[in-house]
């Protein structure tokens, strides 16, 4: 049952959790403390290490947690994606 019922869970805990923050949190952290610290030619690079370095980060997480990684790098794709 266990086997089961911890990857649901994980699964949905990333999902909406991660999903909040992703939407919600995500982008003021980068506005506050990225976009106005960088030169406009160089916004789109530095967002694209960002997200790169967040999906390294959320695809072992995830699937340590019995999620999937895939999973993972859906949470770190919805933070850029408002």
């Amino acid at each position: 049952v266990a086997s089961l019922l911890i990857p649901i869970i994980s699964a949905i805990l990333f999902l909406f959790v991660g999903g909040y923050i992703a939407l919600y949190h995500v982008p003021t952290v980068l506005e506050r403390f990225v976009h106005n610290r960088v030169k406009p030619e160089y916004k789109g690079k530095i967002e694209l290490s960002i997200m790169f370095g967040m999906v390294i980060v959320m695809m072992p997480a995830t699937y340590y947690a019995k999620a999937s990684y895939l999973m993972g790098c859906f949470v770190s794709g919805l933070a850029f994606c408002t």
